[in-house]
């Protein structure tokens, strides 16, 4: 079949042969034409035809491999049982989110999100997997986040402020008071919230590196959380470091709240809060002493 359009034609002086521009195939000169060497215009022309539609096929069969190749990345398989389920549990789990993710709209933020909603529902939190999901590749991933204890690390700290404010919310009072009964509240809620509590049974060395190291986002956040906390007591001694006494408080809360991983011993959440309290008030006596001192040597 030949579409021809007779505005459009090409004509080959040496062969004396019309041939449409738009012919699907190879042309055959009309009866009576002077023969020519095959490679003619017409020729030319009809083998630059079928080399255009050659390549315009492979490139539509390149993107037909691409949109399927995507679509296979960003379905889950959540017929395979994660590390301790059983084949009752891979039955009765449900997606934790949505199977499909737009490629075009996941950032940074919606790998956090879909972490944590793992989290909670007591999934691991699997690298790849969460590429996968969210529809990116795995070098984009890590490009957001650099590895899979800063993720984590994401997620716990969401999950710490959503417990500091809902404590904060409910707590009265203000000054040393307020701080130290907050600080105790806010080590049973974590000590007891249930998806941390498994993590924390199932990967316990990995987990004390993203609660306590001193490269964790955790640990840098609490500091400066309780650095601001302390700062707006009007009577802690100018002379201490506030920083460095938000990271002595730190530090000595995380040894009796995560103490079973530490030492073995049961946490101990009251011991934490007494310790606070005793870091508190000898930062504030230490002004106190140090202005009565100064006023007797004035007075005498």
């Amino acid at each position: 079949m030949q579409r021809t359009a007779p505005s459009a034609r090409c004509h080959d002086v040496s062969r004396n042969v019309q041939i449409p521009r738009f012919a699907i195939g190879p042309v055959a000169p009309k009866p009576g034409a002077q023969g020519g060497p095959k490679s003619g215009l017409g020729d030319r022309i009809s083998k630059l035809h079928w080399t255009s539609l050659r390549l315009g096929f492979v490139l539509t069969a390149r993107t037909t491999v691409r949109q399927n190749l995507n679509m296979s990345r960003t379905k889950v398989n959540h017929e395979r049982p994660h590390r301790g389920e059983s084949a009752d549990d891979v039955r009765s789990r449900k997606p934790s989110g949505p199977l499909v993710r737009n490629t075009d709209c996941a950032t940074r933020d919606d790998a956090v999100e879909l972490a944590y909603q793992w989290f909670l529902a007591g999934r691991r939190i699997d690298m790849q997997q969460l590429a996968l999901e969210l529809g990116v590749g795995r070098a984009t991933l890590y490009r957001w986040w650099r590895s899979r204890e800063v993720v984590i690390g994401e997620v716990i700290w969401r999950i710490m402020t959503e417990a500091i404010d809902r404590i904060d919310a409910r707590s009265r009072g203000r000054g040393q008071a307020r701080l130290v009964r907050n600080f105790g509240r806010f080590a049973d809620t974590v000590r007891s919230f249930e998806p941390l509590v498994k993590f924390v049974s199932a990967e316990p060395d990995y987990a004390l590196r993203v609660l306590t190291s001193r490269f964790s986002v955790v640990q840098g956040r609490l500091i400066a959380l309780t650095a601001a906390e302390l700062a707006a007591l009007p009577d802690i001694d100018p002379n201490i470091d506030v920083r460095d006494l938000a990271y002595t408080i730190v530090r000595v809360g995380e040894s009796f709240i995560w103490s079973d991983m530490i030492t073995g011993d049961p946490p101990r959440s009251d011991k934490a809060a007494a310790m606070v309290d005793l870091l508190v008030t000898a930062a504030r006596h230490r002004r106190i002493d140090t202005h009565t001192a100064d006023t007797k040597e004035t007075t005498s």
